[in-house]
């Protein structure tokens, strides 16, 4: 028997199958559950992601190369159907989050630029991140903090404090009712020791608001 609640469910997730599906269609990326309360979003994209890292071993490897200094430069097949963060850096990332107290479900992923490497118009950014509808945000790199302050500038205009106005990385801002973290660099940190541990202390910060799963 199909009770109301049940018809809600399905208005609700048939609107947004069609909100991502209308994204997708204007070039961005998005993995993961789409009604999460959490969205990591990626900027710098390089040779050298792989298909699949089997061990945590793996993440302390400096085995890949630097990232490159402009979105646009990027593997391509990380920007295909399901493979963004597929690499070791989306699995140290989902890793972290669960020791935080996140559910492995609750995370969804965004790319700052479109498919092709170009950037994306702002509305659809912004429409891209309301379709989420996400209590905290990650900013995964410089490219993507940048991205996000500028679609965002009004907002970051009225800040008070000049180090939260700038996104400091490893700041909590309050932006639009959302938690925005900027980590400055996850990807690159994993190869270093000491790097590592500061955006891991950077993460702590963004524990989730209500009991852990």
């Amino acid at each position: 028997m199909v009770t109301a609640v049940d018809e809600i469910k399905h208005a609700l997730v048939a609107q947004a199958e069609a909100e991502f599906s209308s994204l997708a269609s204007r070039g961005v990326v998005v993995v993961g559950n789409g009604f999460s309360s959490l969205l990591a979003i990626k900027g710098l994209f390089h040779v050298g992601v792989s298909d699949q890292v089997d061990s945590e071993d793996q993440l302390s490897r400096d085995d890949q190369q630097d990232a490159p200094d402009h979105a646009r430069q990027f593997q391509k097949s990380e920007l295909e159907d399901g493979r963004l963060l597929s690499g070791s850096d989306g699995i140290a990332l989902r890793a972290g989050l669960e020791k935080l107290g996140w559910d492995p479900s609750d995370f969804c992923a965004m790319a700052s630029c479109a498919a092709d490497g170009s950037d994306l118009e702002d509305h659809v950014f912004r429409e891209a991140i309301e379709a989420v509808d996400p209590e905290s945000i990650i900013l995964l790199d410089e490219a993507a903090a940048e991205r996000f302050k500028a679609v965002f500038s009004e907002q970051f205009a009225e800040l008070i404090d000049a180090n939260q106005a700038r996104l400091m990385a490893g700041l909590v801002v309050p932006v639009l009712g959302r938690r925005v973290l900027a980590l400055g660099g996850f990807e690159a940190a994993l190869a270093h020791e000491k790097d590592k541990q500061r955006v891991w202390a950077y993460l702590k910060q963004l524990a989730p608001l209500g009991a852990p799963y």
